[in-house]
């Protein structure tokens, strides 16, 4: 799967490298080499079957998460005015807390997600 980033984090660079072998993953982030769990995804894989995918790595830093999915159940939410029936889930890094989402899917699709930033606003993305 090579993951080739050079993402930033408010204004500080980070280079990613994984690579997928038989047994694991090998993963290359800021100079720094660690082995993952061939299971392991990147954190921003929000689809439904990633949502219990405890073994997990920030995308942008390559920092080893370990995820908590909390179930809320079935919510009905106003997507552009219209109701939609969704389910509603939160994932959280269990090591650091610092790494918190929470998404809204109908059935498969992601129709909604929550992100709490640094300095504590609140970003909401909805499916157009």
């Amino acid at each position: 799967m090579p993951l080739n980033r050079e993402p930033t984090d408010n204004g500080t660079k980070h280079s990613i490298d994984v690579t997928a072998a038989l047994d694991k993953l090998s993963m290359d982030a800021d100079g720094k080499h660690s082995d993952l769990p061939k299971t392991a995804a990147p954190a921003s894989l929000w689809g439904k079957d990633a949502i219990h995918q405890f073994d997990a790595f920030d995308p942008d830093t390559g920092k080893r998460l370990s995820m908590k999915v909390t179930e809320f159940g079935e919510e009905v939410l106003a997507i552009h005015g219209a109701p939609r029936r969704t389910h509603h889930y939160k994932i959280a890094d269990t090591l650091t807390g610092d790494f918190v989402r929470e998404m809204w899917f109908d059935g498969d699709v992601l129709v909604r997600t929550k992100i709490i930033g640094s300095d504590n606003s609140v970003i909401l993305s909805d499916l157009r």
